[in-house]
């Protein structure tokens, strides 16, 4: 909670230091509801925000925002991976609680990702999986008012605490392969050389991303920190 309040500050500080109205133009409300969305949520808040504000017209500004994004991210993972090989020789951790592979002193956790799967639990979770993104659409069509993407978080969740499906062999070697892809998809997308030109507009959505990341990482464990 209060590391998404933090957010949510962090974007209103971050606009009126590069004057958004003036810098981004008028869609800048529509930017921060984005980043917001994004560092509160995930991807999929973004992209949704980015359709309903018809941002995604504004193709310089779009990629603009996501070639941004992808960059303090990905910077962010490497301080992520770096901080805790820096700091196990002088906080190392307790005995007995090692988990997983290591390298040298470091957990990598492979242990823990580690599932088996039969072709047809597979199947299920992909029929699921696919049946919920259709469904969501179809009922987004009905109440164009409400983003598909909310409707499918809600239809998720509903699923989520039925125990039959909760329980579900594969469930986390699926959750991990979509978050490596993730991973590699922000990693292919950071493009340093398509912010540098984007000029001036490039700098000011790279300084209110930075002002936004570290008022929302000045909180304890903000959601921002684990996306």
């Amino acid at each position: 909670m209060f590391g998404s309040l933090a957010t949510a500050i962090g974007v209103f500080v971050g606009m009126w230091v590069i004057d958004g109205a003036e810098t981004i133009g008028p869609l800048y409300h529509a930017i921060g509801g984005m980043f917001v969305g994004t560092y509160t949520g995930g991807s999929v808040n973004f992209n949704s925000l980015a359709l309903t504000y018809n941002v995604m017209e504004e193709s310089v500004l779009f990629s603009g925002s996501i070639v941004v994004d992808n960059i303090i991210t990905t910077t962010w993972m490497i301080i992520s991976l770096a901080i805790p090989r820096a700091l196990i020789h002088v906080w190392p951790r307790p005995k007995g609680r090692e988990i997983g592979s290591i390298i040298g002193d470091v957990s990598t956790g492979e242990k823990e990702d580690t599932e088996s799967i039969h072709p047809i639990d597979l199947g299920v979770i992909l029929g699921l999986g696919f049946g919920a993104v259709w469904l969501s659409e179809q009922i987004a069509s009905l109440v164009p008012a409400v983003p598909s993407a909310i409707i499918l978080t809600v239809i998720a969740l509903i699923l989520a605490q039925i125990p039959t499906l909760s329980k579900l062999p594969g469930l986390k070697v699926m959750g991990m392969f979509a978050v490596y892809l993730f991973l590699a998809v922000i990693g292919a997308y950071t493009d340093i050389g398509a912010m540098a030109g984007l000029g001036g507009l490039g700098v000011s959505l790279l300084i209110f991303t930075s002002i936004t990341w570290f008022t929302a990482c000045s909180c304890i464990r903000p959601p921002i920190c684990s996306k």
